[in-house]
């Protein structure tokens, strides 16, 4: 069997997409959509995608989406892992880790700084042993909201007579003390397009010239309905005023039975962090749930990288949200 290394071409796209609807179910004609629809636009000659050939069969495919972080106030060129599939027939001879090698071995042809990822729990290992580093997984807190929420209501509908359906600031207010993701306008219309995994809300609260906005959506669960908080888009730090915007946002999202409760993942690390001293102080419980993050240094101050007070990420840094 002789394997080779290639970057992605077209006429693959086929095999590829059967790859991932045999593994997931997914209905070919709808992820076919979904999958034009991601690599265009913002990712269109951006994002990097790897396979394995075994003549004309793909074996394997990774791809690294361009995930745009501002490191100390400067914008790098960074990634997020993304969708992964090994096709099953080439599965156990650890074709998945000698992807991650050959990226390894050409990222100064990408010119990539580092790239970050949210494994699932079972493939951590494969990571660490490929020399990517754990420094922290961001927790999720929970608030009660309506204990008998899922006897009510809850819908698109709904979530729209209470909340924007679009970003009124859609810029990040980025803050040179920690490490954020750069949105701006081409980033949220790509996210915005090929989205199909729930509709966004949004909730902003002004007091002068200090802005927060929250980005939300909701997730049916078994037995309650859950809203979560994806993101806290602030440019104050100062905690009184973000005080004052979660409780406007809690009044809202009271007025809507259907919500069971109100849950935010980040990073709590950074205890000095002033949205995670606000969620703090509205007692927001922790449970026993997390979400695992990887990076791995190219060509940054490893140090910038892997401190755990130097990251602001939420659910919504994460390509699925």
């Amino acid at each position: 069997m002789q394997l080779l290394f290639s970057e992605y071409e077209l006429w693959m796209k086929d095999q590829v997409i059967e790859m991932f609807c045999a593994e997931y179910g997914n209905e070919k004609q709808q992820f076919s959509e979904y999958y034009d629809r991601f690599y265009s636009g913002f990712q269109d000659n951006k994002a990097i995608r790897l396979v394995i050939l075994d003549g004309k069969t793909v074996a394997g495919f990774v791809s690294f989406s361009y995930w745009p972080y501002m490191i100390n106030g400067v914008l790098t060129n960074s990634y997020q892992c993304g969708n992964v599939i090994i096709n099953k027939d080439y599965r156990g001879k650890g074709l998945y880790n000698q992807l991650l090698n050959y990226l390894n071995e050409n990222a100064d042809k990408y010119k990539i700084d580092f790239i970050i990822g949210f494994p699932i729990k079972q493939i951590l290992k494969l990571y660490l042993k490929s020399n990517w580093k754990n420094p922290f997984n961001l927790n999720w807190y929970v608030k009660i909201n309506n204990p008998i929420g899922k006897l009510f209501q809850l819908n698109d509908a709904v979530m729209a007579k209470v909340f924007n359906e679009y970003k009124k600031h859609i810029e990040t207010f980025v803050s040179n003390k920690r490490n954020i993701l750069k949105i701006d306008e081409a980033f949220y219309t790509w996210n915005r397009n090929y989205n199909n995994l729930g509709k966004h809300f949004y909730f902003d609260f002004n007091e002068g010239e200090r802005m927060v906005e929250f980005s939300l959506k909701i997730n049916k669960r078994k037995y309650l309905n859950e809203l979560i908080i994806g993101e806290v888009n602030s440019n104050s730090d100062d905690i009184g005023f973000l005080l004052k915007a979660f409780n406007a946002l809690r009044k809202r999202i009271r007025k809507i039975l259907g919500i069971s409760i109100v849950s935010v993942c980040l990073n709590d690390h950074d205890i000095d962090n002033p949205i995670f001293c606000a969620i703090s102080k509205l007692k927001f419980k922790k449970i026993d749930r997390d979400i695992k993050f990887i990076v791995k240094n190219f060509r940054m101050d490893e140090s910038d990288l892997v401190s755990p007070n130097a990251w602001q990420l939420f659910r919504r840094d994460i390509d699925t949200w």
